[in-house]
């Protein structure tokens, strides 16, 4: 992020490659804000000082401490000089949510930025540590104080968060609660101007592999395609 000039959104997490998915994310949004020609200028503050290693995800190393306190130090730098009004973070589950509700709560009560947390996981087991209730529930204390809006997968997880909580504090989890499932479809700002012969642009995001399922969905759009062809 070299540029220094103000923008209106700042996108917090980490860039691809490695294969991410909040980077993909990211590349999404920044996408569509271009095609829907909005008057929103967006940048992304990448997470990942270093290539990350996905096969010691969920585990502490002094590697991801020193990464913890170094984003700390840049995005406060990066807050200061593009200005953002909001910052859209996103994050997974367990000790990475941890570690990015800390900066988040940063970022919205010290830096005074508007704070969107987006939480990429679909069950509370995932999302919160493992431990006694009071320790649950602190989690989710600081998750609300983090943010001004807290985006998740499914409703589902919101329910299963307010049955962990007080009266008081299941309205301003209500309230602050927003869901984005991960295959909402975007809708078409400019319909008129596509044709029957226009391209279908297919957007996969996951981390890309065998595993994931993209050459099996590559391969069945294919075939879907020639099918309406004969239609």
């Amino acid at each position: 992020m070299k540029n220094h000039s103000k923008v209106d959104v700042l996108i917090v997490g980490p860039l691809p490659p490695p294969q991410s998915y909040v980077g993909g994310i990211a590349v999404l949004i920044q996408t569509q804000l271009a095609c829907w020609e909005l008057p929103v200028s967006v940048a992304h503050f990448n997470t990942d000082p270093w290539p990350r290693d996905h096969g010691t995800a969920g585990t502490f190393r002094l590697k991801r401490l020193l990464a913890f306190f170094l984003n700390g130090l840049t995005l406060t730098w990066a807050i200061f000089q593009r200005r953002p009004a909001v910052l859209d973070y996103h994050s997974s589950s367990g000790l990475g949510l941890l570690k990015d509700t800390v900066l988040a709560w940063w970022a919205r009560w010290l830096c005074r930025r508007r704070v969107v947390l987006h939480i990429h996981s679909g069950a509370v087991e995932a999302i919160l540590l493992p431990g006694p209730a009071m320790w649950q529930r602190l989690q989710l204390w600081l998750i609300m104080a983090s943010c001004d809006r807290i985006v998740f997968l499914f409703r589902g997880v919101i329910v299963d968060m307010a049955r962990m909580l007080p009266g008081k504090k299941v309205a301003r989890l209500h309230a602050k609660s927003f869901v984005l499932p991960n295959f909402t479809e975007l809708p078409e700002r400019h319909p008129e101007g596509r044709s029957g012969d226009a391209p279908v642009n297919i957007f996969f995001i996951a981390n890309i592999g065998q595993g994931k399922g993209a050459y099996d969905r590559s391969e069945e759009h294919t075939s879907e395609l020639q099918s309406l062809r004969h239609l």
